[in-house]
């Protein structure tokens, strides 16, 4: 089920608890059980505590995107659980002192999850389950991309870095395997260069598509 996109406008969702996620996903349910109610979200007022203490205040993008008394960054089209992990990982960055959070990386980010989850249902006929499920490759491919048909550049050197350095930190919700233990929490795997460079290759490939 993708997520709520006609909640009323001005209003502020928030997840609650899952019952028997725990039972279902047990590493996930223990995850998310961490997470404080105000950050079950990802819609935030992110120049007002306790946002403020996570994201970077973007002046000019706070200025250019408040359509009410926050911003919102969840995806269009991904569903609900693709949410609900970047919303973790929002908390968790903080919580933990992982990374500040760049705003307009963050909605960057989303748009690529939203393309790729329906490059993901056109090859597999279902919905993927986890953030983890997609190929970090082809989620910094649409990231590029998308940047380039909005903006009819390709991004600059410093910006492909730092939305690769944030997708490849965010494709980490696949737990289990995926994931290692830290200060009692959770971090994501590193992923080399080879992946790096068949991002690249991919946007190649694919840019008069």
């Amino acid at each position: 089920m993708t997520a709520d996109r006609n909640r009323p406008s001005g209003s502020r969702a928030r997840r609650p608890s899952t019952p028997g996620l725990e039972l279902t996903d047990p590493v996930w349910g223990r995850e998310w059980a961490r997470v404080p109610e105000e950050w079950r979200t990802l819609q935030y007022s992110i120049d007002t505590a306790p946002a403020n203490t996570v994201f970077l205040q973007n002046q000019r993008y706070m200025t250019a995107n408040r359509a009410a008394e926050f911003h919102d960054f969840t995806p269009a089209s991904v569903p609900q659980r693709f949410c609900d992990e970047i919303a973790w990982w929002v908390w968790l960055c903080g919580h933990e002192g992982i990374r500040k959070m760049e705003p307009s990386l963050l909605k960057w980010c989303g748009r690529a999850l939203d393309a790729a989850v329906e490059e993901y249902q056109a090859a597999h006929h279902r919905e993927p389950t986890s953030i983890a499920d997609l190929d970090v490759a082809h989620l910094i491919r649409h990231a590029l991309v998308g940047f380039e048909r909005r903006n009819q550049r390709l991004p600059s050197t410093g910006a492909r870095r730092n939305i690769t350095h944030m997708i490849e930190q965010l494709n980490v919700p696949g737990f289990g395997a995926h994931l290692f233990v830290r200060k009692g929490g959770i971090m994501p795997r590193k992923y080399d260069e080879a992946t790096r460079a068949k991002a690249v290759r991919l946007v190649v490939e694919h840019r008069d598509e």
